[in-house]
């Protein structure tokens, strides 16, 4: 399922956008054009969401531990600060609001506690209130797919990760208290990188992923989920030259 921007619909299109541009007074040079196209798309799991629905008097409502603490003590019999659906919520803004994602080489995944695979379509406009948020997540946990009058936005996958990705994917999942690498050169040896985050506000999903093939950290210090997304996402930035 990762592939590389290289089919000939694509090329097509770049061919005809830089021609435009151009006035069609310049041919494109087919070198020029594969260079553009011969970049991997990038693929982040959130992974490890906690994102549950709890019936509140007449509906269903996306639990969160600032809202919901007394339910989801005493119904769920749970701690409330495993319930972090703003993590994931910040999460997303940061990634579909980057530049790598405008240009076309980013792929979202969300892995929930429960192991159901939520994939995010790049054009998704994630709400920008939390609360609008939740309640497009409640949504999707009750409809498991959401969707425009053209294309679906936000869908929940019966595969696992294993299943998901072909065999070409290189999983790396990442920890603070992994091995630190620099992220410069990591990503010029590896290819179909598919990166794990936890979407957590404690425990160690990265030190725990069974389906990864490597565990990294990127810092000597402990990130934050967004900043952690942020300092990956940037470093592909300016290694695709994405400004």
């Amino acid at each position: 399922m990762l592939k590389q921007l290289s089919n000939k619909k694509q090329i097509k299109k770049l061919k005809k956008t830089i021609q435009k541009s151009l006035n069609n007074e310049v041919p494109i040079p087919e070198l020029e054009i594969q260079e553009k196209l011969n970049k991997e798309i990038v693929t982040f799991i959130l992974d490890g969401a906690v994102l549950q629905l709890g019936q509140l008097k007449s509906s269903k409502v996306l639990l969160n531990f600032e809202d919901h603490s007394h339910f989801i003590t005493k119904r769920l019999g749970r701690n409330p600060e495993d319930f972090r659906p703003d993590i994931v919520h910040q999460s997303l803004l940061t990634l579909l609001d980057s530049p790598l994602n405008k240009a076309g080489l980013l792929k979202v995944l969300i892995r929930t506690e429960d192991n159901r695979l939520i994939e995010i379509n790049p054009v998704t406009k994630i709400p920008r209130t939390f609360k609008r948020f939740s309640g497009m997540i409640a949504k999707l946990l009750e409809t498991a797919k959401i969707q425009s009058d053209d294309q679906v936005l936000l869908q929940i996958h019966n595969d696992t990760v294993q299943e998901y990705f072909s065999n070409e994917a290189y999983i790396v999942a990442t920890s603070h208290k992994a091995k630190l690498v620099d992220l410069k050169e990591y990503i010029k040896k590896k290819h179909n990188l598919v990166f794990v985050i936890g979407a957590v506000a404690k425990g160690n999903p990265g030190l725990e992923c069974k389906f990864s093939n490597d565990c990294i950290s990127i810092s000597r210090y402990q990130l934050s989920t967004s900043n952690c997304l942020s300092k990956i996402i940037d470093t592909f930035e300016e290694y695709y030259s994405i400004i």
